[in-house]
Parts: C-alpha cells; structure tokens; sequence
C-alpha cells in the first residue's frame, strides 16, 4: 500500500506531496479562488462554459481573478 495525497478541492492526486500543494495553489476548482467552474451562474452549453450573467469565463480562467460575480450555490 501507498501513500498519495489528493487535493482538497479535486480529485488530482499523486503520490509527491509537494506537487500536490502546488497543484491547490492554483485548482480551478476550489471554491476560494471565486472562478467559474465553482460558481452558480456558470453552465455549459455544447461543451462551453457560459456564465448567466451574460460574464465571459475566459476573462475570469485566464487572468485567474476572482469574478465579481461570482456566487455560491444557496
């Protein structure tokens, strides 16, 4: 048996603790860093993401800053 660590906001995982740490520092998927794949106005539309607020996602992903409106699912 091994040991692995896995990030805690996906399911990324190695056995290196260090890239996994990296790896958190810069997950599209935690919550804290308020970008779309974790936001309730995003969805997808034939393979698109596609923000209710008529926001584009890109902006957001590629510059990695926190969406201004970015929400939380109630």
């Amino acid at each position: 048996m091994e040991q692995v660590w896995k990030c805690s906001s996906c399911s990324q995982t190695s056995k290196d603790k260090e890239k996994i740490e990296n790896h958190e520092k810069e997950c599209k998927f935690d919550p804290e860093k308020k970008v779309c794949y974790t936001c309730e106005n995003c969805y997808d539309e034939w393979g698109t993401m596609c923000c209710k607020k008529r926001l584009d996602c890109n902006d957001v992903i590629d510059e990695k800053l926190p969406c201004p409106s970015w929400e939380l699912e109630k």
